[in-house]
C-alpha cells in the first residue's frame, strides 16, 4: 500500500504523461514496452488499478514500481517466489 501512496498520493486519477502513460492509484504504465494491453481498461477506477497492479507484482515483483520500492526499501527481484532467497 505504501508503494500507491508513493506513486500517486493515494489520488485515482493521478496520471503521469510526461514521457510515459501511467494511470491510477499504482500508476499502470500503459505505454509501449510496459502493460499496452492494459490501456482499454479504466485505470483510474481504483478497484481496477489495484487488481492489475496485483497481476504486475506477481509477475515482476516490486521492479514494476522501481523508484518507490527503492524509497521504500523494499527488495527488487525479478519475481515475487525470489524476494525470500
Amino acid at each position: 500500500m505504501d508503494v500507491a501512496l508513493c506513486e500517486s498520493s493515494w489520488f485515482t486519477d493521478a496520471w503521469n504523461n510526461d514521457g510515459e502513460d501511467s494511470r491510477g492509484l499504482w500508476q499502470i504504465n500503459v505505454q509501449q514496452g510496459a502493460h499496452p494491453d492494459l490501456a482499454k481498461w479504466n485505470l483510474f477506477d481504483p478497484m481496477l488499478n489495484a487488481w492489475f497492479a496485483a497481476k504486475i507484482w506477481q509477475a515482476s515483483g516490486w521492479g514494476a514500481w522501481l523508484t518507490s520500492a527503492r524509497k521504500l526499501g523494499l527488495p527488487v527481484y525479478a519475481t515475487p517466489s525470489k524476494q525470500g532467497e
